[in-house]
Formats: C-alpha cells, sequence, structure tokens
C-alpha cells in the first residue's frame, strides 16, 4: 500500500491499513514495500527493552 497525507495513492492498490493486505489479496503474489519513516522508527527502538 501507499499512502501519503493519510491518504491512499493513486498510483496504489492499497492504503496504509493492515486490513486491505489480506491472503486472499496478495496471496502469491510479490510485495514491495517502502517506507519514509519506518527504518528510523526501528533503529531509534532496537535497543528499547520494547523491541
Amino acid at each position: 500500500g501507499a499512502e501519503r497525507n493519510a491518504r491512499k495513492c493513486d498510483f496504489a492498490d492499497f492504503g496504509n491499513s493492515p486490513f486491505d493486505v489480506t491472503a486472499e489479496k496478495v496471496g502469491g503474489k510479490t510485495i514491495v514495500f517502502t517506507t519514509t519513516n519506518g527504518t528510523q522508527a526501528v533503529e531509534a527502538a532496537k535497543d528499547s527493552a520494547y523491541f
């Protein structure tokens, strides 16, 4: 999925909700994942007690 400013991008099949990405819709397909903040968030959290 893809979203910017809380809206699904026109070029994307899905938005940002994990409920949109079901086995019926994506099973057996290649998924491309990009992020603008996820990598930084994981890096910042990697040493936390919750990671």
